[in-house]
């Protein structure tokens, strides 16, 4: 399926897959990890997935911080696995090269990954002109990086918004964000 011009994947939900992995990797019996979040939507997210992960034998401890202690623990590093929200931009660009490219560890590249075939795949596809090529490298990072999975995307949130027909102006940017300075009656 393509929307926005890249491609959408999905990860199946399969239980005997997932404990099949987990024995060729080593793991036969499970292991324990903690999931860091903040806020009461990610922790019903993270409530959710140590659900999931029992079922494969991977036991799972709730790590709740405050927002700030969160962020600067995220970006340091001292995490072993976390629940955070990414908002979404136009341009791919402005979501991959932050989470993805290995210039920004220690900033927003939570996961660390330090690949240079994914460093390789933002910086041809931020520099490409051709629009159907930079698709082209999109799809190609996206099929990559879906692979390796260091960030694993849940869901992707709609936005609901209503107005009234009076009101006049009322524009929702592609972040879902509100412009209210051109809002009047």
């Amino acid at each position: 399926m393509t929307k926005r011009g890249y491609k959408a994947s999905d990860y199946e939900y399969n239980v005997e897959m997932a404990k099949e992995l987990l024995a060729e990797a080593g793991y036969p019996d499970g292991f324990s990890t903690t999931i860091t979040t903040s806020g009461d939507d990610r922790k019903r997210i993270a409530e959710i997935i140590q659900a999931n992960l029992m079922e494969v034998g991977i036991t799972t401890e709730i790590d709740m911080l405050e927002w700030g202690t969160f962020i600067d623990m995220a970006m340091e590093g001292g995490h072993e696995t976390l629940i955070l929200g990414w908002t979404s931009n136009p341009d791919p660009d402005a979501t991959l090269t932050p989470l993805y490219y290995s210039g920004n560890i220690g900033g927003f590249n939570f996961s660390r990954i330090n690949d240079s075939k994914v460093d390789e795949l933002i910086i041809s596809a931020r520099e490409e002109l051709d629009l159907e090529e930079r698709k082209a490298i999109y799809n190609e990072f996206h099929e990559y990086i879906m692979d390796q999975a260091p960030i694993v995307p849940l869901f992707v949130k709609n936005n609901v918004v209503g107005a009234n027909a009076g009101l006049k102006g009322v524009e929702l940017s592609p972040q879902g964000l509100w412009n209210i300075e051109k809002i009047h009656y």
